[in-house]
């Protein structure tokens, strides 16, 4: 597929053309350059979005779609994690993914690789207050502000087909409807993105590079 053929490449290549905007996040991770360890303590802060939301719990006998759907009209946006596939040629790492961000903030699903749901979770909870701040978030280019230290991040452009191919609840939450997604690109512990010829190798197998190089 498209997709196994992007991260088949990931590792090979570099995109050094973006040019850098500061975007000013109203939360910021705790002072780390590791993302995971950053998004654990921000979800360890108990980071709120909405506060007139109830955290989000739900029962496990409730079937995947009416979870996806109350998730949805809970904090306006449902996250999707999916397991790695270890037996596939070439192996997939896990990812997480949104559904229900261009409802709710006029901006693309995200996907994230690389991190645990719980991680994933309190990342995309600290883009989704950034959107809710009304911050402006251009796609394709690189930002600092979500990461402390001026660590750098890009919300980099997914081609349409693999979007569909790799977020299937987002395609089945909008029956089929089309929608824009972007992959969050984040910077290993010396600051390089994984586009970068800086970039550890040694990550490079848990965050491909799914999303359109430009």
């Amino acid at each position: 597929s498209r997709v196994a053929t992007r991260i088949a490449g990931s590792i090979s290549g570099a995109d050094t053309r973006s040019s850098v905007l500061n975007v000013p996040a109203p939360q910021a991770c705790d002072a780390s350059s590791k993302v995971e360890s950053s998004a654990r303590n921000a979800g360890a802060r108990n980071i709120t979005l909405m506060p007139s939301v109830a955290p989000i719990t739900c029962t496990n006998t409730m079937p995947h779609a009416e979870k996806i759907e109350w998730m949805v009209e809970q904090r306006g946006w449902a996250l999707e994690p999916v397991a790695a596939q270890v037996d596939s040629v070439p192996p997939v790492p896990g990812y997480a993914y949104t559904v229900g961000f261009p409802e709710r903030y006029g901006f693309p699903e995200v996907v994230v690789f690389g991190l645990t749901p719980v991680a994933a979770n309190g990342l995309l909870e600290l883009v989704a207050s950034m959107l809710e701040g009304g911050t402006e978030t251009p796609v394709d280019v690189e930002l600092v502000g979500l990461f402390d230290n001026e660590l750098r991040c890009r919300f980099a452009a997914i081609a349409g087909d693999d979007a569909r191919q790799m977020l299937p609840t987002a395609v089945a939450w909008r029956r089929g409807a089309a929608f824009d997604a972007v992959q969050l690109l984040w910077p290993d512990r010396n600051g390089f993105l994984p586009t970068e010829p800086g970039f550890d190798q040694r990550m490079a197998a848990a965050q491909p590079v799914v999303a359109i190089r430009g």
